[in-house]
């Protein structure tokens, strides 16, 4: 008797040293499973794996033996289930296009007078929804230092339809075009 209990309490210790724990079945014909630590059956406790991780001073978990007449394994064990709230992310914002203006030069040509000096001419566009009346092109000249060298304005045209576009007259400066270091072209509708 000694004998037998001191071999039983081998196995345990060698379970307990393992990671597993459990009592052998008393009963004839049944079989005793262990379970592990990592959730694995098995049928001796020294064929638990060995825990991978640095032991801790915690007390080893206690699990009764599963006793059954055929061999069964349990599921492995599985985290809950988590669930992040939903995110949630503005949408790009972008600004709308710049609208286009209601008079546009679409087109303009510049030309050098006989004497060497700044012309241009040109078509202007109406992209409002009604009809323009005094429509005018304005030209400033600019030399290369920024400073304004001159100002004109192109005879008025009667009127644009709505999406219809229009030639304005030849403006013609007294600056000679080589002074010329940039321009400013626009276009408006009189009152």
């Amino acid at each position: 008797m000694k004998r037998v209990l001191t071999g039983f309490l081998l196995l345990v210790m060698i379970g307990l040293w393992m990671g597993c724990t459990g009592e052998p079945a008393t009963e004839a014909g049944q079989k005793t499973l262990y379970v592990c630590p990592t959730g694995e059956s098995v049928t001796n406790p020294s064929l638990c794996p060995k825990a991978t991780s640095a032991p801790t001073t915690a007390a080893p978990a206690t699990a009764a033996p599963m006793t059954t007449s055929a061999p069964t394994t349990s599921p492995p064990a599985t985290p809950p289930p988590t669930t992040a709230a939903p995110q949630t992310t503005a949408p790009p914002t972008t600004a709308p296009p710049a609208p286009k203006p209601t008079l546009e030069i679409v087109e303009k040509t510049e030309l050098q007078g006989p004497g060497g000096e700044f012309w241009i001419g040109g078509k202007i566009r109406n992209n409002g929804d009604k009809e323009l009346f005094y429509v005018q092109a304005s030209l400033t000249l600019f030399n290369k230092y920024g400073e304004v060298l001159d100002t004109k304005k192109s005879a008025p045209i009667d009127s644009i339809a709505p999406g219809a576009t229009a030639e304005f007259n030849v403006i013609k400066s007294n600056i000679l075009a080589v002074n010329v270091a940039s321009y400013n072209l626009t276009a408006q509708a009189g009152q």
